[in-house]
């Protein structure tokens, strides 16, 4: 399955020719490192790669390494760029850099020391470099993120280097995306027409068609050849629910239906599926796939219900930017809270990953081959990819799960803080009634991903 976690850095601290001093800038270089690295190690899945190989310093400072650099980035395949400037830099060479490989970029460096006095010149001139770099590339119309101008030990570092691997997660999972469709949509749902030749002309996302005979055929095999793995699946699901209502025939097709699923995606290499779940599996044995989905997406393998490509697309960014440290959950804007202006029901039918579940294990946790419970709630990101005419954006807000009345399915009430703005933000989107959510905070780091993607971030609260 796609890892959206793993991460490949290019670091490449700078510093200029001459002046201000190299020795301070080679030991500001270290100080630094110090501080950086140690942030980066703690998000993990973050593999280094820096500039020893170029020079001894590790420096960015001449446009020859600055083509060396590039070369050995792209052989190492990086994902990002993160160009800490030890002093003003060289923005020559930065912008070589940036322009040869074209991946997100992330600029920064310390705040400068007071100046020693009298008639001595300052010692770093960083954030005056920052502000030649940074013009350099807008004229070359060059994405980049930046973080304030601060001092090395301020928490804002930590926070704003985590926002920027999240972005580059997120970036990364859209630019490498494969969706395997299982099925049409259902013919009722309009709302869900996705377009194709757009996604593929404008972003290389690729559509990949799994007729519904090619997945009946896969589950059918599976049944018949991959018995342990069904029968493994079985037992891990009797686990989580001891007293699910479901029958030993009905375990049997949901495990055969994961399998098959995992499978396909593996063969044509998709890391997302958007998938029927109206007709091929009730019609064929009148099991419904929404647990085998829960399960799929927990186990990092997103599954967008009803044949929404869009919302499959929204779960690779969601995904992206979770870095895959929880399961996104597949919803329906359903109903309003009946007393609480500002909460929405968050719904499906009973996809939502198992692990997600607020109440602890009982025998209405599983009713069929459904979920019944109500999912944790806390902070909570929820977006959706959406477009008309090749005008595509993103919607992406946060929430809080409150409590609310008990339903049937899977569920969350999600309050924000302007309910009515967020409807009509969704309204004339074009958004239809499915949202990707997922547990913690993520919005900044989606709306950062809209920028190096060309996408349009719409945002509930402006």
């Amino acid at each position: 399955m796609y890892d959206f976690k793993k991460i490949v850095l290019g670091y490449a601290p700078t510093r200029r020719l001459d002046f201000p001093p190299p020795q301070l800038a080679y030991q500001n270089s270290l100080a630094i490192k110090e501080r950086v690295y140690p942030i980066l190690e703690k998000l993990g899945d973050v593999e280094i790669v820096d500039l020893s190989l170029i020079n001894n310093e590790g420096l960015l400072y001449n446009i020859e390494d600055a083509e060396k650099a590039a070369e050995m980035f792209k052989e190492k395949k990086v994902d990002a760029l993160f160009v800490p400037h030890a002093n003003f830099g060289c923005e020559e060479a930065v912008v070589t850099l940036c322009r040869r490989l074209r991946v997100p970029v992330l600029i920064w460096g310390p705040r400068d020391e007071a100046p020693p006095g009298g008639y001595c010149y300052r010692q770093t001139d960083t954030q005056c470099g920052l502000f030649a770099t940074t013009t350099d590339l807008l004229r070359e119309k060059i994405p980049f993120s930046y973080i304030e101008n601060c001092w090395l030990e301020d928490p804002l570092l930590d926070q704003k280097i985590e926002d920027f691997i999240r972005t580059v997660s997120a970036v990364k999972a859209f630019n490498n995306l494969r969706i395997g469709q299982i099925g049409p949509r259902p013919r009722d749902f309009l709302c869900l027409k996705s377009d194709e030749s757009a996604l593929v002309n404008r972003f290389g996302i690729e559509v990949i068609p799994i007729d519904g005979t090619e997945y009946v055929a896969e589950f059918n095999r599976v049944l018949s050849e991959e018995k342990d793995k069904v029968e493994a699946l079985i037992e891990e699901t009797a686990t989580f629910f001891p007293n699910g209502s479901i029958s030993a025939k009905r375990a049997e097709e949901i495990a055969a239906i994961e399998i098959s699923i995992q499978n396909l995606a593996k063969r044509f290499q998709c890391s997302v599926i958007a998938s029927d779940c109206w007709y091929i599996n009730p019609l064929l044995h009148g099991a419904h796939p929404c647990f085998a989905f829960g399960n799929l997406m927990e186990k990092g393998l997103p599954v967008a219900c009803e044949t929404d490509v869009y919302g499959a697309v929204t779960e690779a960014l969601v995904m992206g930017a979770a870095r895959g440290e929880t399961a996104c959950f597949f919803a329906d804007l359903t109903v309003r809270h009946p007393e609480n202006d500002n909460a929405e029901l968050l719904w499906h039918c009973g996809p939502f990953p198992k692990s997600l579940a607020k109440q602890s294990c009982s025998p209405d946790l599983m009713d069929d081959c459904m979920g019944r419970y109500e999912i944790r709630g806390g902070d909570v990101t929820v977006a959706r990819f959406g477009g008309i005419d090749g005008d595509f954006s993103l919607f992406c807000g946060e929430g809080k799960g409150v409590e609310g009345p008990v339903t049937g399915g899977t569920y969350m009430w999600m309050q924000v803080s302007d309910w009515p703005r967020w409807e009509r933000k969704l309204m004339y989107g074009p958004y239809p009634h499915h949202v990707c959510g997922v547990h913690g905070k993520y919005k900044a780091a989606l709306q950062e991903a809209c920028r190096y993607l060309s996408l349009r971030f719409v945002d509930p609260e402006r």
